[in-house]
């Protein structure tokens, strides 16, 4: 990854902040990156949303065969971390925090039936429970 002091600031809009991004953003691909890179580059430059994986390989940006479309997709490998890192580092400074939260619903445990004298209480309908938790803030 680029050091701070040697690349451009982030919303300058110069081209080498572009170059820089596209660079480092290499760097975080190991195993068939070329053709990954260029499978990102042919998602981003579809004037629709993608439709299906195998169409990507028509596009103009996406310079490879069928065939290393899925060879990048078994085998590439994306670091995650340093993507993560990449996207912090360029993100603009004026953008709100942003929360990522798992809203995840379950059945909730059921109630077990309580005798009452001679009588037992109905099953209630099954309930659902939710849980959130917060992944944290993303800041600028």
């Amino acid at each position: 990854m680029s050091t701070p002091s040697t690349r451009c600031v982030p919303g300058t809009g110069s081209r080498t902040a572009l170059v820089d991004f596209r660079a480092d953003f290499h760097r975080a691909l190991t195993g068939w990156a070329d053709t990954a890179f260029e499978l990102c580059e042919a998602a981003l430059c579809l004037p629709a949303p993608v439709s299906s994986v195998p169409s990507l390989s028509l596009e103009p940006a996406f310079r490879r065969s069928h065939g290393s479309l899925y060879k990048a997709l078994a085998r590439g490998r994306v670091d995650e971390e340093q993507v993560r890192d990449l996207l912090v580092a360029h993100r603009p400074a004026h953008w709100p925090l942003v929360f990522a939260v798992d809203a995840s619903t379950w059945p909730a445990a059921t109630p077990r039936p309580v005798r009452n004298g001679a009588f037992t209480t109905p099953r209630p309908p099954i309930r659902r429970a939710s849980r959130s938790w917060p992944a944290g803030p993303i800041s600028g």
